[in-house]
């Protein structure tokens, strides 16, 4: 079943109302059309045999609460407002259209840590969007901060927009540097004293 009807699908409904009320519990795949901008509320709430959805449209910029089931693959293009919107709404089941290629969403994983510095990746980096850290445009994957303290915290978000900065997606995470860790070790021990040696590490 092919929608592009706009208002059809802008719609906020609800649990017990939803496009199912109106195509029915058997269709399995749905197709969106280029005009959708916006998928309300429940949208597709309760359809138990959906298993696919194809958005074409590219510029989806809103996606309601509970709008496609967890279990539902959903389809898009890469360098889409649509693919933003799903990522901000949490969606794993997500897929370049016309492939079996997953998209996940651009996640921060940490390389290494020091006392001083804190080393991280951007992985799931895709063409079309501009990827920024602390205002500044990301230079290659890596994002490396030294001169820090020892057990230091620090968020590392990256915000990632579509070319015309009208809609984005933030990952955070965050990481701290290694605490330092003091020992003492006895050097003389006598009746009446004691000598130690501290270090730290």
């Amino acid at each position: 079943v092919t929608i592009d009807n706009i208002s059809l699908l802008s719609k906020n409904y609800s649990s017990s109302s939803s496009i199912k009320n109106i195509f029915g519990n058997q269709v399995k795949d749905y197709i969106i059309g280029t005009n959708v901008t916006n998928i309300g509320d429940y949208a597709f709430y309760g359809c138990s045999s959906q298993t696919k959805v194809i958005l074409q449209s590219d510029n989806i910029s809103l996606i309601g609460n509970t709008s496609f089931a967890s279990t539902v693959s959903i389809y898009v293009n890469i360098g889409s407002k649509t693919l933003l919107a799903l990522w901000n709404k949490k969606y794993n089941n997500i897929y370049e259209i016309g492939t079996e290629n997953k998209l996940p969403a651009p996640t921060l994983s940490l390389v290494s840590q020091t006392q001083t510095t804190l080393s991280v990746k951007l992985i799931n980096i895709y063409e079309g969007y501009t990827y920024t850290y602390d205002g500044k445009s990301i230079e290659g994957e890596d994002i490396t901060l030294d001169g820090l303290r020892p057990d230091y915290k620090h968020t590392f978000s990256v915000k990632v927009s579509d070319k015309a900065e009208s809609l984005s997606y933030t990952n955070s995470s965050t990481y701290s540097t290694i605490p330092i860790s003091p020992s003492v070790r006895g050097s003389a021990l006598s009746a009446s004293s004691l000598q130690a040696t501290a270090s730290y590490q």
